[in-house]
Formats: structure tokens, sequence, C-alpha cells
């Protein structure tokens, strides 16, 4: 699916708990770049969501997640971001910073050769999960 860039099959394949209807759900995926520690390879990928309401009265959900994939696997993903933070790579860490106007720091996501941390902190706790 174009929408996904064609992560489609890994995410499906990982278990991954977003959407992956583009056709119903108002999807975007934007590489953010590539991380090397520990002698991996780990893929970044903003992904951004606007959900198709279940019914007539229903309210649309929406938000933001950040997706790590190594070696074309899905090994994760930071949720429940709600289009607060925007995603770049310095110095071979991930840098989630809050929105224009935010009044806290960015999060600085490490990585090691098993993944990015396990827990940050951006205005609340984020966990790392599948």
């Amino acid at each position: 699916m174009k929408c996904l860039k064609g992560l489609a099959p890994a995410l499906i394949a990982g278990a991954f708990s977003g959407s992956t209807d583009c056709r119903r759900d108002q999807i975007s995926v934007r590489k953010v770049g590539d991380i090397r520690a520990g002698g991996r390879s780990f893929a970044i990928y903003e992904y951004r969501y606007k959900l198709r309401p279940v019914c007539a009265e229903c309210a649309s959900h929406g938000g933001q997640r950040i997706i790590v994939m190594t070696h074309g696997r899905y090994i994760g993903q930071y949720g429940g971001l709600d289009y607060r933070a925007r995603a770049t790579i310095r110095g071979g860490k991930l840098i989630l910073s809050p929105a224009p106007g935010g009044s806290v720091a960015p999060a600085v996501v490490r990585f090691s050769a098993g993944g990015p941390s396990k827990r940050i902190f951006l205005e609340e706790p984020i966990i790392f999960f599948r």
C-alpha cells in the first residue's frame, strides 16, 4: 500500500496494533532515518493516522506513532504521541521534539543492540511496545 511506503506486510506479520487499512483510514508514513547501534541497524518511521469513525455520530480518532524496524522486520513502536512530536535523528539518537510552543524538553531515545530505550518522557511517560 502506497500510504505505508511498502511496510504493510512487515507490520502485519509483526502484529502491529495500528491500522494498515489505507482505503478506510487516513494514514501517512515518513521515514525519519536510520540509526546504527551495537552492530545493528534500525529504521525509524513516523506514522500519523486519523481513523474513520465507527458510526455516523462517533468522533474520529487520530494520533502519531514512531515505528522501529530492523532488517525489514517490525520490532515495536512508541505510541500515544497525538501529533505532539517532531522526530529527527542526530548523533545516532532519535530526538522527539515537542510541538512548537511546548514547554517540555525533547525526548532523547538512545539505541543499543537490543533496540531503543524502553521508556522515554515527553510531557508524560511513553513506553516502547509491540
